[in-house]
C-alpha cells in the first residue's frame, strides 16, 4: 500500500523547545508568561493576541515557545477565551472602550 506514514513523534520532539499541553511548564516559561499575567490582571480577564498589541515581539517570542495562541493560555493556566465569563468581560471592555471611556 502506497502512501505516507504519520509520525508518531509528537510536535514538542519535532520542533525543539516547543511547549505542548502536558509538558511541565517551567520557571523560565512562568517567567516568560509573566507580563501576560499582568495584562490578564489589569484587563479583568484573559487576553486574546489583540490585546498584547502593544508589544508583537512579545506575541511572537510566546508563540516561537508556545506554537498557538490557545497553548499560551493552557500553560499560564488562564481561562480558556471561549469561557462564558471571559467573553462576557471582553465585550464590557470593548463596549467602555468604543465608548472612549477608561476600561
Amino acid at each position: 500500500m502506497k502512501g505516507t506514514k504519520r509520525s508518531k513523534v509528537s510536535g514538542s520532539k519535532m520542533r525543539k523547545g516547543c511547549w505542548e499541553p502536558g509538558d511541565e511548564v517551567t520557571q523560565d516559561d512562568y517567567i516568560l508568561l509573566q507580563p501576560l499575567y499582568e495584562r490578564a490582571n489589569e484587563l479583568g480577564f484573559t487576553p486574546a493576541q489583540k490585546h498584547m498589541s502593544d508589544d508583537l515581539n512579545y506575541v511572537v517570542t510566546l508563540k516561537r515557545r508556545f506554537r498557538t495562541w490557545r497553548n499560551v493560555v493552557a500553560a499560564a493556566g488562564l481561562p480558556w477565551l471561549s469561557n462564558c465569563e471571559q467573553q462576557e468581560r471582553r465585550l464590557e471592555y470593548t463596549v467602555e472602550k468604543s465608548r472612549g471611556g477608561d476600561p
